[in-house]
């Protein structure tokens, strides 16, 4: 099973960079959306991040263990 543990930081030409989604994806769903999200023409960047855990509610993001 593929892990569930990224995320896109998108840029839009109106706001500062900012994470979208709010799942955690595997690495080809982050991927495919990030293809989708670059063709608006209002989204300057666009990046697929992993998640790591530190600290806060464990629920949020799988723990590195996890992985």
């Amino acid at each position: 099973m593929m892990e569930k543990r990224y995320g896109l930081i998108c840029e839009h030409k109106m706001e500062g960079p900012l994470i979208w989604e709010s799942q955690p994806m595997t690495y080809f769903e982050a991927s495919a959306r990030a293809r989708k999200v670059q063709d608006n023409p209002n989204i300057i960047r666009v990046a697929v991040f992993a998640m790591q855990y530190a600290t806060g509610n464990e629920t949020l993001i799988p723990k590195e263990s996890e992985f």
